[in-house]
């Protein structure tokens, strides 16, 4: 009788287990929230940037194909933390758009709605600066 009841136990923390693990993207199929980042224009105005998953997946867009290269995973819940706040409605319906030769921008995902933030320097909303302040502290070391 101990054997099965230490298998019943097993069974159920390994079922435990896998179902606290988060689903793990990959570049060419990523889910469809998404908080993207990064800048672009100057002399070639080329656009490069960063997607956050709501898992703590990174990705980076390469400036000169596009492609995605995935960076060191974020905490899980630092990234949850920033979708809470990114996903409101303050911001959801923000429009500023006053890019210059050199821009900033925020975009923020949900299936076919997304809303794009864009700026020069350090004249951005302050909601939008913060965050890509916070976002940029998740990035590796260059």
């Amino acid at each position: 009788m101990k054997p099965i009841l230490l298998i019943l136990l097993a069974s159920l923390a390994i079922a435990g287990l896998s179902l606290c693990q988060s689903t793990r993207y990959t570049a060419d199929q990523l889910p469809a929230k998404q908080i993207r980042w990064g800048s672009g224009g100057g002399f070639t105005g080329i656009e490069s940037g960063y997607i956050l998953l709501e898992n703590g997946q990174l990705f980076k867009k390469e400036k000169t194909d596009g492609a995605l290269t995935e960076l060191p995973k974020a905490k899980r819940k630092t990234a949850e933390n920033l979708f809470e706040r990114c996903f409101t409605d303050q911001l959801l319906r923000m429009e500023y758009m006053k890019p210059r030769n050199t821009y900033y921008y925020l975009e923020l995902a949900d299936g076919d709605m997304v809303n794009r933030m864009s700026w020069a320097g350090e004249d951005g909303p302050e909601e939008a600066l913060q965050l890509c302040k916070e976002l940029n502290a998740l990035l590796p070391a260059e």
